[in-house]
């Protein structure tokens, strides 16, 4: 039997202080107050590079969308048919009671 198996892990974990996410939280407003300036420029970029590419691809876009939309609307119809359930019908059953209704 592997002897590493018999002991507990030598590695413990360490508790966390009660105000750590105070911690997580300052670290990260600092990171974020430097880099405000550079992020609301690149922002604005990459919104007027989705929008030209939104505007420009739009013909793909909508074909692709109804690619993807046509065949689910085929198969609801599909589903309609195929989930019938089957009547059975005597024509000639038919037949004779309209000729005795007529008869009498």
């Amino acid at each position: 039997m592997d002897q590493r198996l018999l002991h507990c892990s030598e590695t413990r974990a360490v508790p966390l202080s009660h105000n750590f996410y105070q911690k997580i939280l300052e670290k990260n407003t600092v990171l974020i107050g430097q880099n405000s300036s550079a992020s609301s420029n690149g922002a604005s970029n990459t919104t007027k590079i989705v929008e030209h590419l939104l505007k420009t691809n739009e013909k793909f876009i909508e074909e692709a969308a109804m690619k993807q939309a046509a065949p689910n609307g085929v198969n609801i119809n599909h589903q309609q048919y195929t989930n019938l359930i089957p009547l059975s019908f005597d024509e000639q059953e038919f037949i004779r009671n309209i000729e005795q209704q007529r008869k009498k």
